[in-house]
């Protein structure tokens, strides 16, 4: 019983914060500016001073590394706790979808729901991938 306890407590307490403003490096304008300089591509930069550069691949490697960890950890939970504990937010499923897919899926939300950019990342691609792949209620 107390490892269930526990075990809540590590899900719930830290989404509560969900959402909430931010000042790290993790609000949805953050993650919107990374993900469109991945899709830029690096000839967009061919030009650039070797810190843009870096900056480039920075940027692009915190976009890419935050969507896969977003759709892992609710693919994870979906797969392991079969809805007992909790439900997942998404339902990309068995689907093997590209990654590039799910960023282009982020970006155009964040560019139609501007005013979810002060959350936090996770919570603008919850809201994101919840209406591109959203869970049935029937089990």
């Amino acid at each position: 019983m107390r490892t269930i306890i526990v075990v809540l407590a590590a899900i719930v307490f830290p989404a509560a914060s969900f959402g909430q403003g931010t000042s790290e490096f993790d609000s949805g304008h953050d993650l919107l500016a990374a993900c469109e300089a991945l899709t830029d591509g690096p000839e967009s930069i061919s030009t650039a001073s070797l810190q843009e550069k870096l900056d480039w691949h920075s940027q692009s490697e915190f976009c890419y590394g935050y969507i896969r960890g977003v759709t892992d950890w609710n693919r994870s939970y979906e797969a392991w706790l079969k809805n007992v504990l909790y439900k997942p937010i998404f339902c990309i499923g068995d689907d093997q979808v590209k990654i590039d897919r799910l960023i282009k899926i982020a970006i155009t939300y964040m560019h139609d729901h501007p005013e979810e950019l002060d959350k936090k990342g996770i919570a603008v691609l919850e809201s994101a991938f919840s209406e591109a792949y959203p869970c049935s209620t029937v089990k």
